[in-house]
């Protein structure tokens, strides 16, 4: 009896092994396969559809995009041409004069001497842009009394980068917004570049001219503008989204 113990004993113990391993081995198998089969299941409904486009031909061109500012094509400071004191001012700011209109009158009085008041005129046709003295004030020759400004065509004023300097070139066309009209642009050339860069920023400036239809543009607007630098014709395009890195 004690040895037929011991054999059911170890034929228990052998069943448990083997149940073990069946378990075991069941468990291998279903994640070896039945998992891996789930897992590209999943992969397939995660599948990104795509879209499949022609590639076609169009002008693509090259831009430089620039801040900068907007001045009067004309911008003169008026000086007296006697010393004395500011007796009148006939103007104020943001007023239209012509070409020689009276802006002030001087007194040139000294002890024991009387004159006739001397005028200011405007030397150009334009805008009052400031004026830079009050009534009574002493003045000489070398006293700025007012700014005019001749707002019919404006510049576009940009400072360019060293590495830009052959990229930007006269008669290159540009546009050009600023915050007061946000949904116009305005269109000009570029007419001149400096001859040497500024020291201190290695910058050379250039300048856009313009048309200023309405006078809609002031001196001293800041404005973003852009310059085609080149254009290709008939250039294979794909969708940028087409592009990957």
């Amino acid at each position: 009896q004690t040895m037929s113990g011991k054999k059911k004993i170890l034929i228990l113990v052998l069943l448990v092994i083997g149940g073990l391993v069946v378990y075991r081995t069941g468990q291998f198998v279903n994640k070896r396969f039945f998992n891996d089969s789930a897992a590209e299941d999943s992969a397939e409904k995660k599948t990104i559809p795509v879209k499949a486009v022609a590639v076609g031909t169009r002008d693509l061109s090259d831009v430089l995009k620039m801040t900068g500012n907007i001045i009067g094509r004309e911008v003169v400071k008026v000086f007296p041409p006697v010393q004395g004191k500011i007796m009148q001012i006939l103007t104020r700011e943001g007023q239209a004069v012509g070409y020689k209109q009276v802006l002030f009158t001087i007194d040139r009085d000294v002890v024991g001497m009387e004159y006739k008041p001397a005028i200011v005129e405007s030397p150009i046709t334009g805008f009052v842009g400031e004026i830079l003295v009050d009534r009574g004030m002493t003045v000489t020759m070398s006293t700025p009394l007012a700014q005019i400004v001749n707002m019919d065509t404006v510049e576009g004023v940009i400072n360019l980068m060293e590495e830009d300097i052959n990229r930007v070139q006269l008669g290159m066309q540009a546009k050009i917004r600023v915050s007061a009209y946000p949904d116009r642009v305005f269109t000009g050339t570029v007419y001149k570049k400096s001859a040497v860069l500024n020291q201190a920023s290695r910058t050379q400036e250039t300048r856009i001219a313009l048309a200023n239809p309405g006078l809609v543009l002031r001196h001293g607007m800041f404005a973003d503008i852009e310059i085609v630098t080149r254009v290709r014709k008939s250039a294979l395009a794909v969708p940028v989204d087409a592009i990957f890195e």
